[in-house]
């Protein structure tokens, strides 16, 4: 069976409104955010040539732009060969009805709610906390989507491929650090010390009982800078 890697990489910088949960805000990278996506595509090429792997043509992005754009620069900069496919299932945490608005505005609407309790202090960053509203998710519930994807992928993607082959999915750092704990990456207590570097490339090797971490390095994050918004 030949081996299959992936890579997981982080959208880069963009055009994120002030003091609201990411999640699913549709705004375009920045230009400085575009510079390491170009980068990314070189190292991409470099760890495929230094393995002996064939780059598998579709580059995998959530459905979200700032995804979808990151793998489009560097899906046009490794060849014309390669293309973007885009799927919801890698998307960031939704927050349901509350998508897009600031902090602020999410507890003042649900205080104003009498249905429901004030949610608690840490809830941004809290893995098991849902806003309760329609068609929100937990970070937990988020990461276990997006870990289920990869691996019917990975399983489907093994029975495809005729030579060692290197898969690029470019999507959203809180999912994805979610997903690693689903997959046997991270422990639970470890989620809230890592991020991770913008378009910079973490490597995994897939193997049957999960994902396992061949090379690159999580952002450490900064206690005394830290945010509690989802990235």
């Amino acid at each position: 069976m030949n081996k299959l890697y992936l890579a997981f990489l982080r959208h880069g910088d963009y055009l994120q409104k002030h003091d609201t949960p990411s999640a699913w805000q549709p705004f375009a990278l920045t230009e400085q955010g575009e510079k390491p996506c170009r980068s990314a595509a070189t190292k991409l090429r470099a760890f495929a040539d230094e393995h002996g792997l064939d780059i598998h043509a579709s580059v995998q992005a959530s459905s979200l732009l700032r995804a979808w754009q990151t793998a489009s620069i560097i899906a046009g900069q490794l060849g014309e060969e390669f293309s973007v496919a885009s799927d919801a299932s890698l998307n960031e945490r939704c927050v349901g009805s509350f998508a897009n608005m600031t902090v602020m505005e999410i507890e003042a609407a649900l205080q104003q709610d009498p249905r429901f309790a004030q949610p608690p202090a840490n809830w941004k960053s809290d893995s098991d906390y849902r806003l309760p509203c329609p068609f929100a998710e937990s970070l937990n519930q988020a990461g276990q989507r997006v870990a289920e994807y990869l691996q019917q992928r990975c399983f489907e993607l093994q029975a495809q491929i005729t030579v060692p082959t290197l898969w690029i999915v470019c999507g959203h750092g809180a999912s994805f650090r979610h997903a690693a704990q689903r997959m046997g990456i991270l422990q639970p207590e470890e989620i809230p010390l890592y991020s991770m570097y913008h378009a910079e490339p973490l490597f995994f090797e897939w193997q049957q009982t999960g994902l396992r971490l061949h090379s690159g390095d999580w952002k450490r994050r900064d206690k005394a800078k830290y945010s509690p918004l989802i990235d």
